[in-house]
């Protein structure tokens, strides 16, 4: 099974930060209700040097929205989180539920596109938006 690079990257950032880390794909709701959080949703495969390639890697997209109490504190938070993931250096992360868990390998993550800031459209809570490139290993290592 391709390993989840999405989900490693969200485990990962939420050691990191204070903020509340969603993964909606690995926990489904109550994520948009805190004052603030972190909320990474899959946006596709980027395309980069070899990706396309023998070696089992692939450049996940990671919508990444940050939520703050106003569009002041949300900046705040988008640029904590771009702070790490521009410094994000290759590691391994364990992911999944005990007794079935697996490590997964990120390497880098590189700034796709934004940050921008809108309201989020369901909610109207303040909110800035930027996509990361995640580039990690397709391949689940035994934790």
């Amino acid at each position: 099974m391709q390993a989840d690079i999405l989900d490693a990257l969200a485990t990962w950032l939420d050691t990191q930060t204070t903020v509340p880390v969603h993964y909606p794909e690995v926990k489904p709701a109550d994520y948009v209700k805190d004052a603030e959080s972190i909320v990474i949703t899959p946006g596709g495969e980027a395309y980069s040097a070899g990706t396309r390639s023998y070696v089992p890697v692939a450049r996940q997209r990671a919508d990444v929205r940050c939520y703050g109490p106003n569009a002041y504190r949300a900046l705040a938070i988008s640029r904590e989180v771009a702070g790490l993931l521009k410094n994000l250096t290759p590691r391994t992360v364990e992911i999944g539920p005990a007794g079935d868990e697996v490590d997964v390998r990120i390497y880098n993550a590189i700034l796709v596109s934004g940050p921008i800031a809108l309201p989020d459209p369901d909610t109207k809570e303040a909110c800035v938006y930027a996509t990361w490139g995640v580039l990690g290993s397709e391949l689940e290592i035994a934790a």
